[in-house]
């Protein structure tokens, strides 16, 4: 299995970013999802340069909701999308999120 080393796209909410991810799967018999999903916040400090976090606080989590929705809906569009070479198409692909 290759994995990319770019997200296939990036959805922002404010300060909370979605990045969405694609596995080149090889073996078409396996029930495991071409997409993850990770998400980060951006922080800036004054006496640091802007970078980026895993921890998301309270105020942070109906952006991540949002972004994740966002990915979601990218996610079930991909997959009603005819399959491209080396990729799990919408028959192979067992969609886990309700």
């Amino acid at each position: 299995m290759e994995i990319s080393l770019e997200p296939e796209v990036t959805f922002r909410v404010g300060r909370i970013r979605a990045s969405l991810w694609r596995k080149h799967i090889m073996d078409l018999g396996t029930d495991e999802s071409p997409y993850w999903v990770t998400l980060s916040r951006s922080r800036t400090a004054p006496s640091i340069k802007a970078d980026t976090s895993e921890a998301l606080d309270a105020n942070d989590i109906p952006q991540a909701i949002l972004a994740l929705k966002k990915a979601h809906d990218y996610i079930k569009k991909r997959i009603q999308e005819p399959p491209q070479e080396g990729f799990l198409g919408a028959d192979q692909l067992i969609n886990r999120i309700p």
